[in-house]
């Protein structure tokens, strides 16, 4: 079979931003990658740079960073990027959901200086946080908009319903999108975000496509994206790019350092699969979330930089030393009123005591919130993972 096409030319699908006239790239770029600014060596930024300007020039557009990646060496990366393009990219960034109203203020301005714009496209809050009354941050929010400093103001990681207090404050016009995970086996945006999304219209910004690189894949199941990128006449992938963004409200921004791998997600954009296809996918990859006892549970540093300090222990989180926002005590709260927790990913311990079964791979402050939301007594929804991928 050859591979099936949108007819767009040689431009890239393009969706609508919500409700807006808005266009923006059905495939963006992340902008991790490079390090903080104290330890990137300058070849690695240089490949950063340019990764991201090659992605340009292929249509990926639609670049996404925030203020705390890389203690906001990202952004000032994406910033060389973009210099003498501004009008040819569309410009999302998170600032940090620890700040109150006049922080929200000065962070733009940081935002602003390290990207070397004026204007960023699409401002997000980069967590919900309970500690800080939503109203208070979209009033912020609201006035950046006011200052022509925002175009438009986006959600990341919200719940329906924490979605739709947010909008009940922005009298402004609509929130364009909700930032949320989404990938083979990260899919409960299906059950609501996304559907959600689609009666609202606003635009589902799919964050880690690859599951950061670590596939839990039996051999039936990679045979099977094998045989269908085959037909294709591509890589799994790409086929795994397209099925995400087959739902009308989804984009995605995968995050690569590689040059041939940009290239191959630029392709993606342009292949719609067949729906036979798509249904089998979804029959395929069904997300097997266990009930795992928290204490047969390992936190460790386990492959984490040192942007992103963790706790290993209760006593840790609850001290809550590195001033983490929002905290593993307000989100205690937060799951103790029973909102949606996406499952923490494990794999098989390492440890040789046999006092653990596992260990924590990602989801530390969701681990300690839930641990300290029941006391240790309730078992935490966990997707158990082989730790293997593509590596970028």
């Amino acid at each position: 079979m050859t591979a099936i096409l949108w007819l767009f030319g040689n431009r890239m699908l393009c969706k609508k931003l919500g409700s807006t006239s808005e266009k923006i790239s059905a495939v963006g770029q992340g902008t991790n990658g490079a390090g903080r600014r104290s330890t990137a060596i300058a070849e690695l930024v240089k490949r950063r740079i340019d990764v991201l300007k090659l992605g340009i020039d292929l249509g990926m557009s639609f670049l996404d960073t925030a203020e705390s990646y890389e203690e906001g060496h990202a952004e000032e990366i994406t910033g060389k990027a973009i210099k003498g393009m501004r009008d040819k990219v569309f410009i999302g960034t998170k600032f940090e959901p620890g700040h109150k109203f006049q922080g929200i203020i000065n962070a733009i301005e940081g935002s602003l200086r390290r990207l070397g714009t004026d204007y960023i496209d699409l401002y997000q809050v980069h967590w919900p946080n309970p500690a800080i009354p939503i109203s208070e941050t979209i009033l912020a929010m609201s006035k950046l908009i006011e200052q022509g400093k925002v175009r438009y103001i986006g959600m990341s990681n919200f719940t329906p319903n924490e979605f739709e207090i947010a909008q009940s404050y922005f009298k402004q016009g609509q929130i364009v999108s909700n930032q949320v995970e989404y990938n083979l086996y990260h899919r409960s945006a299906e059950a609501d975000i996304i559907p959600f999304s689609e009666r609202n219209n606003f635009t589902v910004i799919a964050y880690s496509p690859f599951n950061q690189g670590n596939f839990a894949m039996e051999d039936s199941k990679q045979r099977l994206l094998n045989s269908i990128a085959k037909r294709y006449e591509i890589n799994a992938y790409q086929v795994i790019l397209s099925w995400i963004i087959s739902r009308p409200t989804v984009i995605t921004i995968p995050m690569t350092m590689n040059a041939q791998h940009v290239r191959e997600n630029a392709a993606a954009a342009d292949i719609k699969l067949l729906e036979e296809d798509i249904q089998t996918i979804n029959k395929t990859f069904i997300s097997e979330c266990q009930l795992i006892e928290t204490d047969r549970i390992r936190v460790i540093n386990y492959d984490i930089d040192e942007t992103h300090p963790i706790y290993t222990t209760l006593k840790e989180a609850i001290e809550n030393k590195f001033n983490i926002k929002p905290s593993p005590v307000d989100l205690a709260a937060e799951i103790n009123m029973e909102t949606i927790l996406k499952p923490v990913e494990l794999i098989e311990t390492s440890d040789k005591s046999g006092q653990y079964d596992y260990d924590l791979v990602h989801g530390r402050i969701r681990f300690w919130a839930w641990v300290i939301a029941y006391n240790g007594n309730k078992r935490i929804p966990a997707i158990i993972l082989d730790y293997t991928g593509r590596a970028d």
